[in-house]
C-alpha cells in the first residue's frame, strides 16, 4: 500500500556489503530510507541474494508471511541470475539482477509514494519486463484524450495515465479524427467510425494509441507511423509507455 510519508522503512536480508550490491548500499544511504528489523513494519524488503541456496522454501515462506504489506525486491548477484529458471523459491516478479537494482529500487519507491502502479508478485515474465522498462508519464504540453464506449474502462485508462476527468470522452467527440494531441481509442467494437477515425488520424499523422483485443489495425504502419496498437490484455504499463513515447515524439517535433 502507498506510503504517505516521505520515508521508506526498509528491511534488508543478506549481505548488502557484497561488491555487486553497491546499488543497495547507495539506496540505504539515502536519508529518507530508514532501516528496520521488523518485517511487519517494513514498507520494502530487499533481499541481497549472493548464494542461490542461501534460503530454504520455509525461509522464503516466512519472509512473505511476515511482510505481507511490504514490497519485495530480490537483488541477484551474477552467481544467482539463473535462479528464475532453476529454482522457484522467490516470486519471479520480485527478482532483479544486481546490475538493474538501482532502477528497480527507484521504481518501487515510486510505487510506495503512489506515483507508479505496483507489480503483483504473481506477474508473468512479460509483465515484469514491461514494469522494469516502462516509460513513466510526466507532465508535458501534449494533451491526451481517452475515447471509449465503456465509461469504466475509459476512467481506468485515464487514471493509469494520470489524466484529469475531462480527458475522458464517452463514447466519442466530433473532433476525434483531427484532435492534435494523443488520442487513446478503444478498438472494441471495431466499428466503421472507429476504423475511419484511426485511418484519418494515420493519414494526418496524429498520435494515436488503439487498444484492441484483436490487432492489427488497418494496413502495416509506415516508418515513423504515429498509430500504435496495444493489445487490451497487455500489462497496464504497456499502455502508459505507448502514450508517453508518442507524447514525447510530438513534444520534440514541435
Amino acid at each position: 500500500m502507498p506510503n504517505t510519508e516521505t520515508t521508506v522503512r526498509c528491511l534488508v536480508l543478506g549481505d548488502p556489503a557484497h561488491p555487486e550490491m553497491a546499488a543497495v548500499t547507495r539506496f540505504l544511504a539515502d536519508e529518507d530510507v530508514v532501516p528496520t528489523d521488523d518485517p511487519g513494519a517494513a514498507d520494502l524488503v530487499v533481499v541481497c541474494l549472493t548464494d542461490p541456496d542461501a534460503y530454504s522454501s520455509r525461509d522464503v515462506a516466512r519472509v512473505l508471511a511476515d511482510s505481507t504489506l511490504a514490497r519485495l525486491v530480490v537483488v541477484k548477484s551474477s552467481y544467482c541470475e539463473s535462479i528464475g529458471r532453476t529454482r522457484d523459491l522467490w516470486p519471479l516478479a520480485a527478482q532483479v539482477p544486481a546490475r538493474n537494482a538501482a532502477s528497480r529500487l527507484a521504481t518501487e519507491r515510486a510505487v510506495l509514494s503512489g506515483t507508479r502502479l505496483p507489480l503483483p508478485l504473481t506477474a508473468s515474465r512479460d509483465e515484469t519486463w514491461a514494469f522494469d522498462h516502462a516509460v513513466v508519464m510526466s507532465p508535458q504540453e501534449t494533451e491526451v484524450r481517452v475515447v471509449s464506449p465503456d465509461r469504466a474502462l475509459a476512467e481506468c485508462w485515464a487514471d493509469q495515465l494520470d489524466l484529469p476527468k475531462g480527458a475522458c470522452t464517452t463514447p466519442s467527440a466530433p473532433d476525434d479524427a483531427t484532435f492534435a494531441g494523443v488520442l487513446v481509442i478503444d478498438g472494441d467494437p471495431w466499428t466503421d467510425r472507429v476504423r475511419d477515425v484511426v485511418a484519418e488520424r494515420r493519414e494526418r499523422e496524429r498520435p494515436t494509441v488503439v487498444s484492441r483485443t484483436m490487432p492489427p489495425v488497418g494496413p502495416p504502419g509506415r516508418p515513423g507511423d504515429l498509430v500504435t496498437v496495444v493489445p487490451k490484455l497487455a500489462p497496464a504499463e504497456t499502455l502508459v509507455t505507448a502514450v508517453a513515447r508518442l507524447a514525447e515524439r510530438v513534444a520534440h517535433s514541435g
